[in-house]
Order: C-alpha cells, then sequence, then structure tokens
C-alpha cells in the first residue's frame, strides 16, 4: 500500500512554478489542495483522464473502497504535496525532481515525512 499511496501522490501531483511562492503557485496549490480533498473535485478533474481513473480503481481495491481511508490518503498526499512545493519554492524544476526522488527511494522519500505523517501511512498500510 505504501508504494500505491506514493504512485498515487506522484500522479496527482500538478505543475508548480516560479521562484518564491507568487500569487499564481498558491492558487494553484489550494486548488490541488481543494482536489484531493474534495471527492467532488477530484472526480471533476479525473473524469476525462484515464491514467487517473486507473490509479482511482486501483486504490479502491487496494482500501477494499474504504472512503475513509481514502479520504485520508488523499488528505495525506494534499499535506505532503504542499511541503514539497514549500520545499521547492514552486520551482518546478526542483519539484519534478523531488517527485523523481521520491519515485526512486520512496524509503527514503518516507525519511523526510514528519513523524506523524509516517504514522499515518503505517496505519494506512496496516502496519500501525
Amino acid at each position: 500500500m505504501k508504494i500505491l499511496f506514493l504512485a498515487m501522490f506522484v500522479f496527482l501531483a500538478p505543475e508548480a512554478q516560479s521562484e518564491e511562492l507568487d500569487d499564481a503557485t498558491k492558487q494553484a496549490l489550494a486548488e490541488t489542495q481543494a482536489m484531493l480533498t474534495d471527492a467532488t473535485a477530484r472526480a471533476k478533474a479525473m473524469a476525462n483522464d484515464p491514467q487517473a481513473q486507473a490509479l482511482t480503481k486501483q486504490l479502491n481495491t487496494v482500501t477494499k473502497g474504504d472512503q475513509a481511508k481514502q479520504a485520508e490518503m488523499y488528505q495525506l498526499s494534499s499535506e505532503i504535496f504542499s511541503k514539497m512545493v514549500q520545499e521547492s519554492n514552486g520551482d518546478m524544476e526542483k519539484l519534478t525532481k523531488l517527485l523523481q526522488e521520491a519515485q526512486k527511494n520512496p524509503e527514503a522519500f518516507g525519511k523526510t515525512l514528519t513523524e506523524e505523517q509516517r504514522q499515518r501511512v503505517r496505519k494506512l498500510a496496516g502496519e500501525h
């Protein structure tokens, strides 16, 4: 489940822009977080994206349709993505590099999470 969580997070991460978090980047981040945390907005955003639909189907299978687990995964993804945008100062190149590194080494990526976030991931993975 940890790999699916990372895949979901990395796949759903949209483009970020600019050096500092300017107004456009802040707005894009807010919209992304809203999409990740609001089921209706998420469904609308994914409606015409076969890759997102496949990921959602896989997420449903892994969570056995548990809507609470899915909501927690999206909430956690939103929080982590926000942190990554902040760390990259909204720079798309830096953000892309962070996402690629996370894909290559999920274990190292996990170590960048807060203890509370790691506990939440473990709980979602059924590893309490």
